[in-house]
């Protein structure tokens, strides 16, 4: 190798790797998502008054399969109500 050739490798280096110390962390890693993964559902946000929240919670205590979050118990309520109207497909 010529002295020339030597040289523009050795700053070709250097500059690689000032470029990768001067690389933010947020540049350097991977973005990862957050939260929950995504589900095949639209998130619905309802606003319950005390009197309904609290047959909600007496409904689930006596419930034969207790439901483990209100959630749970609100999309087996809903599911009930609009198979029996006809509503969802019978399974």
């Amino acid at each position: 190798m010529t002295p020339a050739a030597t040289m523009d490798t050795a700053i070709r280096f250097a500059n690689n790797q000032y470029q990768k110390y001067t690389m933010s962390i947020s540049e350097t890693r991977k973005k990862r998502a957050r939260g929950r993964p995504r589900i095949d559902a639209t998130p619905l946000q309802v606003r319950v008054p005390p009197a309904l929240l609290k047959a909600l919670d007496q409904w689930m205590a006596g419930s034969r399969s207790a439901y483990a979050s209100r959630p749970e118990a609100i999309r087996a309520i809903l599911a009930e109500h609009l198979g029996k109207r006809g509503y969802l497909p019978k399974k």
